[in-house]
């Protein structure tokens, strides 16, 4: 995603991270789907860090989306 960002150009990102593997609240059942913090760091070292956090947040999006979740979100800006 990065190559194809202008400089200055931002991406937002918001997913389930690896904790969320034990919870039944949705999200992905697999760890290759899942995010943590250490690897969206390298995948985006071309960028500043505007945001980055994992959180414990209450799900109400839906049938599938119910209940406590943990959840990665991340702003990163591309550098000029």
């Amino acid at each position: 995603m990065v190559v194809f960002l202008k400089s200055g150009g931002t991406i937002i990102i918001k997913g389930f991270n690896e904790q969320q593997m034990n919870k039944n609240s949705g999200g992905p059942k697999s760890l290759e789907m899942l995010f943590d913090k250490e690897t969206l760091q390298r995948d985006f070292q071309n960028c500043d860090i505007v945001e980055l956090e994992e959180k414990n947040v209450l799900l109400k999006e839906g049938k599938f989306h119910q209940g406590e979740a943990e959840v990665i979100r991340g702003i990163f800006r591309k550098k000029n």
